[in-house]
């Protein structure tokens, strides 16, 4: 084996090591969360953390730092599970959106959360998951790993 090749294999390794350890991270978090709801194994053909990804793509920018792409799929998630909510429980999305308009602290913020919902209402309505959870995991440069967590709409324990 030439050195490009024990380039390439320790790439492979590495990239197989990521994977292993942010299945376990999930694992972990779902096995310590009960009160988490019913988790189904995803056996379907949607990789919900892509769907997420391009989801957030769209506000992304290449000069963001890792912090405020985090920040961004934060505000992500919450947008999405608002407009899911503001479908499925009405009855509760005021009393929800109380809670998360106090954790954003700009003007702009909210309204790019305003708009995030409409952009999910109008592109992504045919997915009735709520985002659980998501971790986001810097690989190299402006790459990034995304796992997410998702709770499908009539699963909800309320």
């Amino acid at each position: 084996m030439g050195k490009s090749d024990n380039i390439k294999r320790a790439r492979r390794l590495k990239e197989a090591k990521q994977k292993r350890e942010q299945d376990i991270i999930l694992r972990q978090r779902i096995l310590n969360d009960p009160e988490s709801g019913v988790i189904i194994q995803n056996k379907s053909k949607v990789k919900y953390s892509e769907l997420f990804t391009s989801f957030v793509s769209y506000i992304i920018d290449e000069e963001d730092s890792f912090e405020i792409i985090k920040l961004k799929y934060f505000l992500a998630m919450n947008a999405w599970n608002l407009s899911v909510i503001k479908e499925f429980k009405p009855d509760m999305y005021d009393e929800i959106k109380r809670d998360i308009y106090p954790m954003i602290e700009r003007e702009t913020g909210i309204e790019l959360l305003e708009e995030m919902q409409e952009h999910k209402k109008d592109k992504y309505s045919e997915y009735k998951v709520l985002f659980e959870s998501f971790d986001i995991k810097k690989i190299h440069g402006f790459d990034y790993n995304v796992t997410v967590v998702v709770v499908p709409v009539d699963k909800l324990p309320y």
